[in-house]
């Protein structure tokens, strides 16, 4: 196959896949706090993970995840107390100058683009992402009467090579949600990034290397 009839097939590949995630997305159930579903959700191969912290231990709440089990990494864990109810919630962690990693299994193909979309909903107004994400607009959600403490939904989209990945969470903070999407990207999915707008204190991905 020529150079240009394999760019041409490449091209039709993207597109299709943009067509498949727009076909995929709608039959996707959102949950609490689940404000910026990405469009690709349901696309082959893409997974989801949602942790609401219903209990204290690592296992999200719901997911779809083909290449294995979203878990956080219990023995990471530092100044971290779960809550049963807080802030007018339930099932809330709270972070004093403390630190949570979660580990996402994925398909390892290096070479490809990965698209992540991360949604938090934390106490706090203003959330650094670390790394340079795309940052998407942050939602004021309720206050609780009792205790005064507000809550907000953030959400922020990478591009990481595609390959199992940890999203960290360090500082003084409370989180009562976390959602996470991912998603390989065939070639030439590069190109598309622009036409998708990719899109805790302090989070970050590491990439993991192949075992």
């Amino acid at each position: 196959m020529s150079a240009s009839r394999q760019y041409v097939f490449a091209v039709m590949r993207a597109i299709l896949f943009v067509a498949l995630v727009l076909a995929g997305s709608v039959a996707v159930p959102v949950r609490a706090d689940d404000l910026a579903p990405p469009p690709w959700r349901g696309a082959p191969g893409s997974d989801w993970q949602h942790w609401e912290f219903r209990t204290n231990g690592p296992l999200p709440d719901a997911w779809n995840n083909p290449y294995g089990v979203p878990t956080e990494n219990v023995a990471l864990r530092s100044n971290a107390t779960w809550h049963n109810s807080f802030g007018g919630r339930q099932g809330v962690w709270e972070l004093r100058d403390g630190y949570m990693q979660w580990e996402i299994p994925d398909d390892f193909q290096p070479h490809l683009p990965k698209w992540v979309r991360v949604q938090v909903t934390v106490n706090i107004a203003n959330f650094n992402w670390a790394g340079n994400p795309t940052i998407g607009p942050v939602t004021q959600l309720e206050t609780d009467p009792q205790t005064g403490i507000t809550w907000y939904h953030h959400w922020a989209d990478y591009v990481i090579p595609c390959q199992p990945f940890s999203l960290f969470l360090q500082g003084t903070v409370a989180i009562d949600q976390l959602v996470v999407d991912s998603v390989c990207v065939p070639e030439p999915g590069s190109m598309l990034l622009s036409t998708i707008g990719l899109g805790v204190v302090g989070a970050a991905f590491r990439r993991r290397r192949r075992a």
